[in-house]
């Protein structure tokens, strides 16, 4: 199809044509948004920080309410490679996310803690219940509440 049909539609505006055009500026659309998430992803300055604003999105996509898993739609290494991250870096970061109580993993399948308040500028701040000692989480680094 030349340049020139998709934006001067035929003298009839058939529906078929209007079709064609309407799903080609969706298309645009979801990819727009799709590189727009992906500039944010990458711009987190952590391995963490990346994790989390991927995790949450695609836990927000899903419909998935806190506290429930959701299936993350590519391999770890894949994830690997979309967050610009090392795979040992990111499965060591799951794994330490793991043990503070912010993630639960089970190989595709992960599930993002209960009370967990995220702002990707500042740090992390954990409320839950099965960990109420921990107040923050910035870069890796505990602070405790005692």
């Amino acid at each position: 199809i030349s340049y020139h049909h998709v934006l001067h539609p035929c003298c009839h505006v058939c529906e078929h044509h209007s079709q064609l055009i309407s799903n080609l500026f969706l298309m645009t659309t979801q990819r727009s948004q799709e590189l727009s998430l992906h500039i944010n992803i990458l711009g987190q300055p952590t391995t963490r920080k990346k994790l989390l604003t991927y995790l949450q999105f695609i836990q927000a996509g899903n419909g998935v309410e806190e506290g429930e898993f959701f299936e993350i739609p590519m391999s770890l290494g894949s994830l690997s490679e979309y967050l610009c991250v090392e795979r040992t870096a990111m499965m060591r970061e799951i794994r330490k996310m793991n043990e503070d109580g912010i993630l639960e993993s089970n190989n595709f399948k992960m599930c993002l803690c209960t009370g967990l308040l995220y702002d990707p500028a500042e740090h992390i701040e954990v409320m839950n219940p099965a960990h109420p000692e921990i107040l923050n989480i910035k870069d890796g680094e505990q602070k405790s509440n005692r």
